[in-house]
């Protein structure tokens, strides 16, 4: 099964030899952790951008989703607009227990719907990271499952079809099966579906004038 990792500003700076590293180890796939472009994190940010649209490396970008801090989710996309070609989806991190501290799970759910929606309106595909412990905040809804789920399931097993569902999900698209590395990414899994869908020939990108590396932080 094809393998997925995902990063921060926390990952080792990439080079071109880590990332065939990563491909000899079966990775298909970088998740990168998007950032306003006013953080000093959106410097890294686009450095692992720039360095996997020059490898040839699919990735996607994720969000963590502080649902009482409208501005930073607007901020973040703003951070992944210019991207050349963009992210192939962006993954919604749901794991807030700061900014929504006190919500109902009603709230939970109508906060997760609007940031669904502005994703959408950016011309983005959306997804959702989350994991078991943190779901029933939002009542364990099942409202969301028509989009993809990315699972933290920390069980060791690099197999997404080895899921214990949840939030009437019964499956899921990735699976982040271990945690925190030296070199500061997680590890994934993608499912069978995930990765036919990943490796399905697409038709070649429109040109791009944009100079990625001149973008300033």
């Amino acid at each position: 099964m094809m393998r997925a990792v995902d990063c921060s500003n926390y990952t080792i700076p990439l080079t071109p030899a880590i990332l065939a590293q990563w491909r000899s180890k079966g990775v298909g796939l970088v998740i990168i952790q998007a950032f306003p472009p006013s953080y000093f994190q959106y410097a890294e940010q686009r450095d692992q951008v720039r360095l996997c649209v020059q490898e040839g490396m699919p990735f996607d970008c994720y969000i963590y989703d502080y649902l009482g801090d409208l501005t930073w989710l607007a901020g973040a996309l703003q951070g992944i607009r210019d991207i050349p070609d963009g992210p192939r989806m962006v993954w919604l991190d749901e794991e807030d227990t700061e900014t929504e501290a006190g919500w109902s799970p009603a709230q939970r759910q109508l906060a997760i719907e609007h940031s669904v929606l502005t994703v959408g309106d950016y011309g983005h595909t959306v997804g959702i990271y989350t994991a078991a412990w943190w779901w029933p905040r939002t009542g364990g809804t099942a409202r969301f499952n028509d989009l993809k789920l990315w699972a933290a399931q920390y069980d060791g097993i690099p197999d997404a079809a080895v899921f214990d569902g949840f939030g009437g999900w019964e499956t899921c698209s990735i699976k982040q099966y271990a945690g925190t590395q030296p070199d500061g990414t997680d590890l994934n899994v993608l499912s069978v579906a995930e990765e036919a869908e990943l490796t399905q020939p697409n038709d070649p990108p429109e040109p791009c004038d944009y100079d990625w590396q001149d973008r300033k932080p």
